[in-house]
């Protein structure tokens, strides 16, 4: 699961604030570029280690309840929550 930072992603490929995060997700340009960041920063890792697959997701927020008020991540909230979309990269 990617949390995307749309703010970088937008001045990065000169996309207008009118374009949704919904409509981004879609985008090829977008997801190209993730593909790409991921595999520069997997570059030393084993293939094994290396995600083949990958979905964007809404950021992780105290108010959503997937962060905790000391700002860490509830997983067993996050597997809850996105649980179709993780099953499906497997």
């Amino acid at each position: 699961l990617i949390v995307p930072e749309w703010e970088t992603i937008r001045s990065d490929l000169e996309i207008d604030e009118t374009v949704s995060d919904d409509d981004l997700v879609n985008d090829s340009r977008v997801i190209s570029l993730i593909h790409s960041d991921v595999a520069e920063r997997c570059n030393k890792m084993k293939k094994f280690e290396v995600p083949r697959e990958c979905a964007l997701v809404a950021p992780f927020t105290s108010a959503n309840n997937m962060l905790t008020p000391k700002m860490s991540i509830r997983r067993h909230m996050v597997v809850r929550e996105y649980q179709d979309v993780i099953s499906s990269l497997y």
